[in-house]
């Protein structure tokens, strides 16, 4: 029986409040809800009809997965997150009813700055969805996690492959002779340059090309599926996919009809590096890293102006005192002091240039600890903050994990 204007909480120990929405049993402490007094749960005037004295506890017949984003406004100090699994107009619907003062555009969303959000529309042709759920949801079913276990490999045994192609000992043995014969030659002659540019493009063209070959397999069909294709390039993966098919291939054609062009091959090699995004489909742990250096441009912007001024400062003083003092000083000039005073800052300390004279030193004192500073603050807010979204993150998984739970309990009943 619900009570109008009863008096008992409901309380479970302490100050922890026990509230019901639609049979999922959520607690918060009443401390957090308290700092929003005009939010329906934060008030107690205006929470107190929904109240049942018989079981002590809150009970709201509302949408339970939406829930857990309400309640992540009270334990964030009024930080929205929409939950995901919860249409954006559902949860709307949920802000208002719970009467939280926010800005419904402006609220994050956890799944969807990264990975978009899949519940707004749904492909309506069978195959299609077949193969959307198959390539986007890899918990969806047994294929589709092992079709994302496949897709890991060739990801990781790509960038693998990346690596090895540097590695001198595995290149083959006509192309290190080249290499060494033009190492130590002053001529050079365009056969063996040729030669040893197509024994190197063999020797990896059919391990790229069948890496590539399921990179671009994979990019079509998700394009293929997709709902929304004009929302298909608005998602980093997805980007990252493009990015990575389009710098192969250019790669590919670059080798073939400029093979001089070796300077723009490796800046080709280098940018090819981003495909490690294409992970963040299946790191949970990578997306929170994400998202934490994104909200957190704000503070990176004022570290960076920050080490900028002590650079620029440190420089000078070091390098008119050694000027003043030390004829032979190893900085020749502001700019050329400048790498000092980075690694100084950073507490790296190289030793390729150091100050000699005491006040040099005393310079270079100032700079470590004033770099310290600098760094150490704003590092402790990252930590806290990627400290947070993975409690959410957390929080968020394990209660939708009881809720499946409670749901395939109460079929099973039926």
């Amino acid at each position: 029986m619900i009570m109008e204007g009863a008096n008992n909480e409901a309380k479970d120990g302490g100050d922890r409040l026990v509230i019901n929405v639609s049979g999922a049993i959520f607690e918060i402490s009443e401390s957090k809800l308290v700092h929003f007094p005009q939010t329906l749960l934060g008030c107690p005037q205006k929470r107190r009809k929904y109240f049942d004295s018989q079981r002590k506890e809150y009970f709201f017949d509302r949408h339970r997965q939406a829930f857990e984003g309400i309640l992540f406004y009270y334990q964030n100090e009024g930080r929205l997150i929409y939950p995901d699994n919860v249409p954006t107009e559902v949860f709307d619907e949920e802000v208002k009813f719970f009467m939280l003062p926010v800005e419904l555009g402006s609220c994050e969303k956890l799944e969807s700055i990264l990975l978009g959000d899949h519940n707004r529309s749904r492909p309506l042709n069978v195959w299609q969805r077949t193969l959307w759920e198959l390539f986007e949801f890899p918990n969806s079913s047994l294929a589709a996690k092992m079709l994302a276990v496949l897709s890991q490999v060739f990801i990781i045994v790509s960038l693998a492959g990346s690596c090895l192609k540097t590695v001198e000992s595995l290149h083959p043995a006509r192309v290190r002779e080249a290499k060494n014969f033009q190492k130590h030659n002053t001529s050079v002659y365009p056969e063996i340059k040729t030669t040893g540019s197509k024994l190197q493009e063999d020797e990896w063209f059919s391990f790229d090309l069948v890496c590539y070959s399921w990179f671009t397999l994979e990019c079509a069909v998700r394009l293929l599926a997709s709902p929304n294709k004009g929302e298909y390039f608005k998602l980093l993966p997805n980007c990252a996919d493009f990015a990575t098919i389009l710098i192969f291939y250019l790669e590919l054609i670059v080798k073939m009809t400029w093979p001089s062009a070796k300077t723009l091959v490796r800046l080709l090699e280098t940018f090819a590096v981003i495909r490690i995004l294409k992970l963040l489909r299946y790191s949970e742990g990578m997306k929170i890293l994400v998202l934490t250096v994104v909200s957190g441009l704000r503070d990176l912007g004022l570290l960076i102006t920050f080490a900028t001024t002590i650079v620029i400062l440190g420089s000078s003083a070091v390098f008119f005192v050694e000027l003043n003092e030390n004829e032979d000083s190893d900085f020749e000039s502001i700019p050329d002091t400048f790498w000092w005073a980075i690694i100084t800052i950073c507490t790296v300390g190289y030793g390729d240039k150091v100050p000699s004279t005491s006040m040099g030193k005393l310079m270079g004192a100032i700079c470590a600890v004033l770099g310290t500073v600098t760094i150490a603050l704003p590092l402790f807010r990252f930590a806290a903050n990627f400290r947070s979204k993975i409690e959410n993150s957390t929080y968020i998984q394990s209660h939708r994990d009881r809720n499946h739970a409670n749901a395939a309990r109460r079929k099973s009943q039926q």
